[in-house]
């Protein structure tokens, strides 16, 4: 759905008290690289979350590289 509301409005628009979340997400949301070289991405301490920040992704990843084709509306 947020891949589809993207695509609509060029932009995404929440509730505020669901950017609110989103801010604090965002806020937790780490990037480490271990020393294999292998890279760690997400809410790393204990405690936070990051579910949020992982959906929008998906939703912009999907969005770019597979855009969902537009479907005409048929009126009966």
């Amino acid at each position: 759905m947020l891949s589809m509301m993207m695509m609509q409005t060029g932009g995404i628009h929440l509730l505020k008290q669901e950017a609110a979340a989103m801010e604090e997400e965002l806020y937790n949301f780490n990037l480490k690289v271990r020393n294999t070289g292998t890279l760690e991405m997400g809410a790393l301490r204990t405690g936070t979350h990051d579910d949020l920040v992982t959906a929008l992704g998906l939703g912009v990843y999907y969005w770019q590289f597979r855009p969902i084709t537009r479907v005409r509306s048929i009126s009966i």
